[in-house]
C-alpha cells in the first residue's frame, strides 16, 4: 500500500513538473516551425516564385507555424538546407496590441545571433541572423509560410551611385532647393 502511494506521489510530482513546463516554457524549447509538403494554390505559388526569384535566396522550406511557441521562453527552429537547427532564447515579447505583436531573442550560446519576428493575425515575418547567413519566414497566403535561407553576398545593389546623383540633382533643381 505504501509503495502504491509513493508511486502515486512521484507521478503527481512529475505531472506537476510537466504542467509547470507547459506554463513557463523554461524546461524545453517549443518548435516554431513544422516543415510541410503540400500543394500550393496558384496565389501561394505566385508569392513563393516572387520571393525565390530574388538572387539572395538560396533555399527554402514550406512551414506551418506553431504560434503558441512564441509564448515560451525558448524556441526551436528547424532550418532549411544543411544548416544546424537552433534554439532561441526569448529576450523580449510585446503583446500590447491585440492584432499584432513582436518577439526578439538570440541563439542559445551566441547572443550576437538574433531572431526577430512580428506576428499579425495568422501571418508572421521573421529574420534570423546566424553568422554570415540570414533565414527568413514569410507569409505566402492562407496561413502558409515559407522559411528561406538568404546569402547576403547575393543581395542586389541598392542603386547605381551615378544614377542616384542624377536623380538627386533633378529633384533638387526641380524643387529649387540647394
Amino acid at each position: 500500500m505504501l509503495k502504491n502511494q509513493t508511486r502515486f506521489l512521484r507521478s503527481a510530482w512529475a505531472l506537476g513538473l510537466l504542467l509547470l513546463a507547459g506554463v513557463t516554457g523554461t524546461l524545453r524549447a517549443q518548435s516554431l516551425v513544422e516543415p510541410v509538403e503540400t500543394v500550393l494554390s496558384q496565389q501561394q505559388q505566385h508569392y513563393l516564385s516572387v520571393i525565390m526569384a530574388e538572387p539572395q535566396y538560396v533555399d527554402h522550406i514550406l512551414v506551418d507555424l506553431n504560434f503558441e511557441a512564441l509564448e515560451f521562453t525558448g524556441l526551436f527552429l528547424e532550418l532549411p538546407g544543411d544548416a544546424p537547427n537552433v534554439n532561441i532564447s526569448r529576450s523580449y515579447l510585446d503583446k500590447s496590441m491585440t492584432t499584432h505583436w513582436g518577439y526578439s531573442g538570440h541563439v542559445d550560446g551566441f547572443p550576437q545571433y538574433t531572431f526577430d519576428a512580428v506576428r499579425r493575425g495568422e501571418n508572421m515575418r521573421a529574420i534570423l541572423r546566424l553568422g554570415n547567413d540570414l533565414y527568413g519566414i514569410h507569409p505566402i497566403g492562407d496561413g502558409m509560410h515559407v522559411m528561406t535561407h538568404e546569402n547576403p553576398a547575393n543581395f542586389p545593389p541598392d542603386h547605381d551611385p551615378d544614377e542616384w546623383d542624377r536623380v538627386k540633382d533633378n529633384v533638387y533643381t526641380s524643387n529649387n532647393e540647394p
